[in-house]
């Protein structure tokens, strides 16, 4: 089974639209930026957007798009310039532009008082038949993109639902170790989240070039046969799940920053990585990056601004367009 994948690499009210127009956002004023992970998946299982993603804590400035008929063509955004206070689950969005072109454009339309409603990500369109379904903490969220406040740590999910009498689909969640010995059997476990956020064990899900349907406690075994072996969870009804990502040879020439990614702001981040591998895209502003590579290297690339990295352990990574460099 292929794993639908697109990288570089607001609830229930609020419905995606094809977006003809543009969009343009800038950050107001210097503040924090908070980790929080992301996922977008449109209705055919692809990901347009799997990440860790830092967001300005600080106001932001969106233009509204004429195209965006979220509610009809009676209901366009003006587009006029419009204030996304902090960080909220639409500035997170606006933040990801930054390092992933797949969420491009984000599409919103001011024409309502309840607040500005989120018609369209990326290649995430619907009709007025659809939606896209918003998900903070496995749980479905009613507050809207504009409404919903970030906190670190925090994953927030969006799917794309064609139609609104399916069915609210439940959220598939891989769980795999990143690294493997070749030859061996790579135990893979599956949970399941309904739309108030209670996880079960998702038995009968199928995981690629797995050797059987996860069982009762929601775990498989995966063959590892390849130096890099990807993975996902599908089962019918049901989000698809994040990738898996397994190296199964040595941690110095496992492919860089291979087991994760995070993406920065146009602002100023105080980036934490983990001991994975990981690829940092971490923007413009003057960054300040700390780096555990754990044996596998990371990929850092620092973008405009004066940045910092911090790299402690393992094998060297590989940086581009950072100022300054640290070991310890």
């Amino acid at each position: 089974m292929p794993i639908p994948i697109h990288r570089a690499r607001v609830a229930a009210t609020a419905v995606a639209v094809v977006v003809l127009g543009s969009l343009a956002f800038a950050s107001i004023g210097e503040a924090k930026s908070i980790p929080a992970e992301l996922r977008v998946v449109d209705s055919d299982g692809d990901i347009l957007a799997e990440q860790t993603q830092y967001t300005q804590t600080s106001d932001t400035e969106v233009k509204t798009d004429k195209k965006a008929d979220c509610f009809g063509p009676d209901n366009v955004g003006s587009g006029k310039t419009a204030l996304v206070p902090g960080a909220t689950a639409l500035s997170q969005l606006l933040d990801a532009q930054v390092s992933d072109k797949d969420v491009k454009p984000v599409s919103v339309s001011d024409a309502f008082d309840f607040g500005l409603a989120l018609c369209g990500i990326g290649e995430a369109v619907a009709t007025e038949e659809g939606f896209l379904l918003l998900k903070q903490n496995h749980a479905d969220s009613e507050s809207g993109a504009e409404g919903t406040t970030l906190k670190k740590g925090d994953s927030i999910l969006w799917y794309l639902v064609e139609d609104f009498n399916q069915p609210t689909p439940d959220e598939l969640e891989l769980s795999v170790k990143p690294t493997a010995k070749p030859g061996s059997d790579i135990k893979v476990k599956v949970v399941s989240y309904d739309g108030a956020g209670k996880k079960t064990p998702a038995e009968g899900a199928k995981v690629n070039d797995a050797d059987g349907l996860t069982d009762a406690k929601g775990v498989t075994t995966v063959p590892a046969e390849s130096d890099l072996v990807l993975m996902q969870a599908t089962r019918k009804g049901a989000i698809p799940s994040n990738v898996g990502e397994v190296c199964t040879t040595k941690l110095s020439k496992c492919p860089l920053g291979y087991a994760g990614r995070i993406g920065g702001t146009k602002g100023d981040d105080k980036i934490t990585a983990t001991k994975d591998a990981e690829t940092i895209l971490a923007g413009a502003g003057d960054d300040k990056i700390t780096a555990d590579q754990g044996g596998a290297p990371d990929q850092i690339k620092c973008g405009a601004g004066d940045d910092t990295v911090t790299i402690s352990g393992g094998s060297p990574s590989k940086l581009s367009g950072c100022e300054k460099v640290d070991e310890v």
